[in-house]
């Protein structure tokens, strides 16, 4: 059942509630499955993914369809509107840029100046140096990119190793994805860069030493890095991590960072983060990083940094990312001026008010994540459930004991709760079994709430249809 979702009509109840309403008698409508028929004509197979949605208008927590159907949102767009879709403010700033210049490439201009300052304000002290960049994967890049250069400058040609971890997810682009650590996304390349390898991440429920559950053995998972450090005897440069997984809300026992920033330390090595999904109050903190009492070398940002346009940038020590000559690290839509004005229109959202929307996906989230905690002790399908803030993962599997993966009910329950007018990802994880659960930071207990219930309904009405 996993897969591409179909375009078949299928009757659905006529909702009406504060945040969701359903007018059509089908889903997906006659309009949305005449433009996705259209459009799969001319675009790769990979781009259909995602139920059967076309988008009209969106606000707030809600997405609106072609035809009126208005959705509570559990995707922020691709964990990108954390203070909402189409925020006014973000509206506003970018229709005033558009009035004095769209494109500017490297060419200096103010508003690049008050972006960079702001983002050196809001980071730790050590992090003095801005690299804006257009998108996750680009940030990413260039952190591989300024790190190697780092090393092979400071420690001669063979410090260049870096070491990431398995299971990560770090962009779409070659070296991102050699970064990274699924398997079946890097089947195209052909061949990994033997300076780019990846270790076990702490991922408790997958143990990779077989443990039922975590007990103080973080320094078995600190040890693989240590142990990869003492192999390669001075070529490690640097260590890259997400803060927490994507694929699946996967967040490392306390003290892990910390002693693995300590082994960075005493080896001249970098600690990289990749803050793109975590950034900008996802987790309940400003940066993710906050809540592990650590500061990294190099840090990739994007994604919530606009709550809308394409926008990246690598943020790190003027020390590491100063060795490459004027005009031979620059990027063509990087700090593109129109993206720049979004940027800081979202930044000031999120720190308006005592960051009060950083507050709110902290106990919003906690709320949420109580209810959602719920369904493991209701369903033995639902195996883990993750997260933290706003962000949480909901792992299905066909027998807790052996933990494999239920793609077809992960499959089911998003087709489920996008009859009943919530909107979720495609499930995600190597075995297309984990719901990733993010919304807006904006979401207030009220529609948590909400969008437990139907989540919890979903996995119900799931069930039903694969077991009858």
């Amino acid at each position: 059942m996993s897969g591409k979702y179909s375009l078949e009509p299928v009757r659905v109840s006529r909702i009406e509630t504060k945040y969701r309403r359903i007018v059509t008698p089908t889903l997906p409508t006659p309009r949305v499955i005449k433009l996705i028929r259209e459009l799969e004509k001319h675009e790769p197979r990979s781009m259909f993914g995602q139920v059967p949605i076309g988008i009209k208008r969106t606000y707030g927590i809600n997405v609106e369809d072609l035809d009126g159907n208005v959705f509570l949102d559990a995707t922020s767009g691709v964990l990108v509107t954390n203070i909402g879709h189409s925020h006014e403010a973000v509206a506003e700033a970018v229709k005033e840029q558009l009035k004095w210049f769209h494109f500017a490439y490297c060419f200096p201009y103010e508003k690049r100046l008050e972006l960079v300052k702001k983002l050196i304000e809001i980071t730790p002290e050590n992090l003095d140096c801005v690299f804006l960049l257009t998108t996750g994967s680009e940030a990413v890049e260039a952190a591989i990119k300024n790190a190697r250069r780092y090393g092979i400058e400071t420690g001669g040609p063979e410090k260049r190793v870096i070491i990431s971890f398995k299971g990560a997810f770090h962009g779409r682009t070659m070296g991102a994805q050699m970064a990274g650590g699924i398997e079946p996304l890097k089947s195209w390349i052909g061949y990994q860069d033997p300076g780019l390898i990846q270790v076990e991440f702490p991922n408790c429920y997958h143990c990779w030493k077989g443990r039922d559950e975590y007990s103080n053995c973080v320094d078995d998972c600190v040890d693989l890095v240590k142990a990869k450090f003492e192999e390669l005897e001075g070529r490690v440069v640097g260590v890259l991590s997400e803060t927490y997984q994507g694929r699946g809300a996967i967040f490392p026992p306390d003290g892990y960072y910390q002693k693995i920033a300590e082994i960075c330390r005493e080896n001249d090595a970098l600690l990289i983060l990749d803050e793109v999904q975590a950034g900008f109050g996802r987790t309940g903190k400003l940066f993710a990083f906050e809540h592990y009492n650590v500061s990294p070398n190099l840090l990739c940002i994007g994604k919530g940094v606009t709550s809308s346009l394409p926008l990246s940038a690598l943020i790190g020590e003027s020390r590491v990312m100063n060795y490459f000559e004027p005009g031979s690290m620059t990027s063509t839509h990087g700090a593109n001026p129109v993206c720049v004005a979004a940027a800081l229109a979202s930044i000031n959202e999120i720190l308006k008010d005592d960051m009060w929307i950083v507050r709110n996906a902290a106990e919003t989230g906690r709320f949420l994540g109580d209810r959602l905690m719920k369904l493991k002790e209701k369903y033995e399908e639902v195996g883990n459930v993750t997260g933290r803030g706003m962000v949480y993962g909901i792992e299905m599997v066909k027998d807790r004991e052996t933990k494999e993966p239920h793609a077809d009910l992960a499959f089911q329950t998003v087709l489920e709760a996008y009859h009943r007018g919530v909107l979720l990802f495609a499930p995600i994880g190597a075995g297309h079994n984990i719901l990733k659960i993010n919304p807006p930071l904006i979401m207030g207990k009220e529609a948590a709430e909400e969008l437990a219930y139907i989540i919890d309904e979903a996995i119900g009405a799931a069930l039903e249809r694969i077991s009858g």
